[in-house]
């Protein structure tokens, strides 16, 4: 629902960047205020640690609970903080063309913001070491075997 209402006033501004270059950031800007508003209240969740889990698969989740409990509209979100960052070039080559200098500045700082945004939401997906890899197979075998005895319960958390 995110990236579909990101879509529809991104692209939207794409097509007021052409008589309007400032303005086209209004529309963008929306979603992105949205995105950046829903990530830090996000952040701002706090899991109780699970006496099953080791201690970096507790890290993990005392990190990340939002994306736990909330994998899709967290995927979701990230989604449309990825499509809101390149929609920020975009917008910014528009502007310069259109003899906005200020295009090139809010771009920048916009599509920063966005691609942290984009990161923030699903960084499941980002795991490069092998030990946070292990603590997340370990959390999802948990909250698999969690639904199986107990289905009423919300993912175990």
């Amino acid at each position: 629902m995110v990236s579909t209402a990101a879509s529809i006033l991104g692209l939207s501004a794409v097509v007021l960047a052409f008589w309007f270059p400032l303005g086209a950031w209004i529309p963008y800007a929306i979603p992105a205020v949205y995105l950046l508003l829903y990530i830090w209240s996000m952040r701002q969740r706090k899991a109780k640690s699970i006496a099953g889990l080791s201690p970096p698969a507790n890290a993990l989740l005392a990190r990340y609970p939002y994306w736990y409990e909330f994998p899709n509209v967290a995927k979701d979100c990230s989604r449309a903080a990825g499509f809101l960052g390149l929609l920020a070039l975009v917008l910014a080559g528009i502007g310069y063309t259109r003899d906005s200098a200020w295009s090139l500045t809010i771009g920048a700082v916009a599509f920063g913001a966005m691609s942290v945004t984009s990161r923030g939401f699903d960084p499941i997906s980002r795991l490069s070491d092998e030990a946070s890899q292990k603590a997340q197979e370990e959390i999802v075998a948990h909250l698999i075997d969690a639904g199986r005895r107990d289905p009423g319960r919300f993912l175990g958390l």
